[in-house]
């Protein structure tokens, strides 16, 4: 079973996206035009099996890609605007330029899976001012008098940014020493600290 928890909000984008289509009437037409084509009835007057079999249609999907790269609306807003054709509304609206935290688990629900979701422009500092709340879902019951304080949480999400980057062990040691000059890691110390992040995200 996969869960997806969105750390956060972004309320510009958002209204970003209202802006730029729920009062554009051009982008209302083509919605219109698709919602026609696929005898998409009112949402009141559907099922919900109805509206999932839409949601899952892979020709629907086709054409509201096709919509999106002709009103050049960003690719991550693809779930909403898909959303937008079936439902007639954002009120289900999620925003995906957030980070978010992606639990697989199993059915007796023991061991569980977390993986962080970030994009090519999101900084360290997106992921520390989230951290609190992946935390917060890896270890729901722990209390905060038993929580052991990250001595060195900067310098190792630096690490392990980095080699998301595709820095080479050797350059991350480089780039690392120039930040935390009174730190003296070896390869070896990276090499555990990036596996260590790996279980994570």
């Amino acid at each position: 079973m996969r869960k997806i928890i969105y750390l956060g909000t972004n309320l510009q984008k958002q209204t970003e996206l209202l802006r730029r289509i729920g009062f554009n009437q051009k982008f209302r037409s083509a919605v219109e035009t698709i919602k026609a084509e696929f005898h998409i009835l009112k949402r009141e007057e559907m099922t919900i099996g109805q509206r999932l079999l839409f949601v899952e249609n892979p020709k629907l999907v086709q054409k509201s890609k096709e919509l999106m790269k002709n009103f050049d609306l960003p690719k991550n807003w693809e779930e909403n605007i898909l959303g937008y054709i079936v439902y007639d509304e954002f009120f289900f609206l999620h925003d995906p330029d957030v980070l978010s935290l992606e639990i697989e688990s199993e059915e007796n629900d023991a061991d569980k899976k977390f993986y962080l979701r970030i994009f090519p422009d999101t900084s360290i500092k997106d992921i520390k001012d989230i951290w609190f709340l992946v935390q917060k879902e890896i270890n729901p019951n722990k209390t905060k008098s038993k929580k052991k304080k990250y001595k060195n949480f900067n310098r190792d999400m630096e690490i392990y940014y980095l080699h998301l980057c595709g820095n080479s062990v050797s350059e991350i040691s480089t780039k690392v020493k120039k930040n935390f000059p009174n730190k003296d890691l070896d390869h070896g110390n990276i090499k555990v600290i990036i596996s260590n992040f790996k279980k994570i995200t």
